[in-house]
């Protein structure tokens, strides 16, 4: 049998093609994108959701559900594992420096408000508000000792 580098190199190339082709059909599949799901409620007042570093209240919401970086699982087992607030809401729209630092974080199914807002006794208020996508920066968020 008789070695033909033509023909080699067709399939090669051949090959090469429909792996790309493949890799651009099935790319999203494998992003690393973070995801929220809610499931909201009429409790339009802050409820204490989860405390670790920082304080963590739901505002219209009953549960919150993420996917980041290929895992889902609620939202307060991220933040028990480590993972800062600031890394789920990344890609989200922001509006910054409410009260000379707080940042809210939104898309078309939540909203996140991350205070930092000083306070009387000299430290900041850092906590955080999850709320439905129609939440925004309300009187008595951030306040606080």
């Amino acid at each position: 049998m008789k070695f033909d580098l033509k023909r080699v190199v067709i399939c090669v190339l051949g090959a090469m093609i429909i792996v790309f082709a493949l890799y651009q059909i099935f790319r999203d599949s494998y992003r690393d994108e973070t995801i929220f799901e809610v499931v909201q409620n009429d409790i339009l007042e802050p409820v204490l959701y989860y405390e670790g570093d920082r304080a963590y209240y739901l505002y219209g919401l009953e549960e919150v559900t993420v996917t980041y970086m290929n895992e889902e699982k609620e939202l307060k087992e991220f933040l028990r594992d480590g993972v800062p607030i600031e890394d789920l809401v990344s890609h989200m729209e922001s509006n910054a420096s409410y009260d000379g630092g707080t940042v809210l974080y939104y898309d078309d199914k939540i909203s996140v408000l991350v205070c930092h807002r000083n306070i009387s006794s000299g430290g900041y208020n850092e906590d955080v508000y999850i709320g439905n996508s129609s939440m925004g920066y309300e009187e008595g968020f951030c306040e606080g000792e």
